[in-house]
């Protein structure tokens, strides 16, 4: 009886961090298409003003481009984490998993919960900084960065990555890999 309410516990936490991880993804996926159809808005009418239409649209298809690549390496690697869960979850659910294989299982599927909950923090603290966008992979004890920006990043401002996702994945400096997308 203590296990059931035990497993019952853990998934209703497991479903309820889910649920809360793809609001926040899809709260940023529209709140960052809002801003940048006012950026390509503002960016438009300047070049506008400035005669230079044809520029004007060829730089628009490449923000578009960029913004949808972003949008697309986020969304797989989503799709990959949802795939890994569910097959622990048939891991788990199975009645002929021994109990120390379910418990790993379940162990398993909390780290990559707490990993995607880090990754989502990370990118919107990245955000915050006031770059357009990032993106991070926790993997095996080393995260990997890429940052969208239009400008070139300062020393310090590697630095201010670099020291938030050490402070929220307790990953060490060296193991921090910080790239700017090309």
């Amino acid at each position: 009886m203590f296990l059931k309410k035990k497993s019952i516990a853990l998934w209703s936490l497991i479903i309820l961090i889910g649920i809360a991880a793809l609001l926040n993804y899809q709260y940023n996926i529209n709140s960052d298409r809002t801003a940048s159809k006012d950026a390509q808005i503002k960016q438009t009418e300047s070049e506008t003003n400035k005669n230079a239409s044809d520029k004007g649209a060829s730089d628009t298809k490449e923000v578009t481009a960029a913004e949808d690549s972003f949008v697309s390496y986020k969304l797989e690697r989503d799709k990959m984490r949802s795939e890994s869960i569910e097959t622990l979850k048939e891991i788990v659910e199975n009645e002929k998993t021994t109990n120390e294989t379910r418990d790993e299982a379940q162990k398993q599927m909390m780290e990559l919960l707490k990993e995607t909950e880090k990754e989502t923090i990370v990118e919107n603290l990245i955000k915050a900084k006031g770059f357009e966008d990032a993106l991070v992979f926790i993997d095996d004890g080393s995260v990997n960065v890429i940052i969208e920006s239009s400008k070139d990043m300062t020393p310090s401002e590697v630095a201010q990555i670099s020291d938030i996702v050490n402070r929220e994945t307790g990953i060490d400096i060296d193991k921090i890999k910080i790239m700017k997308r090309q």
